[in-house]
């Protein structure tokens, strides 16, 4: 273990990660759920506002995927700057779907 410039301890142990896990494992609960409301929702409706919710789907996915990945790393007691680029690399997919998923909205004004 390591201590990183923000003073935060890198391949800590679980113990020693209490609160990253918990938020870990909410945003993994809260996503799933998330997911299966949206998606439920989207089959319902169809059309152009199906393809926008469809994208937004898909970026609640790819932030589960980043969660699960954090929680991966903190029980594998490997959370290094390797395991948080992974985290941050599928954070990105996600805004990028969540942008696409805006950008099928705004095109129901026109």
């Amino acid at each position: 273990m390591h201590e990183t410039m923000s003073g935060h301890m890198m391949g800590a142990p679980i113990a020693e990660m209490p609160s990253l896990l918990i938020v870990d494992a909410l945003g993994v609960i809260i996503g799933i759920v998330s997911v299966i409301l949206i998606y439920s929702t989207a089959r319902k409706i169809g059309g152009r506002v199906q393809q926008g919710l469809l994208y937004m789907v898909w970026g609640l996915v790819a932030m589960v995927l980043s969660f699960g990945s954090s929680l991966y790393f903190i029980f594998k007691g490997v959370m290094d700057m390797n395991s948080m680029a992974i985290h941050s690399f599928i954070m990105v997919i996600g805004m990028i779907l969540f942008i696409i998923s805006a950008r099928k909205f705004s095109g129901l004004l026109r």
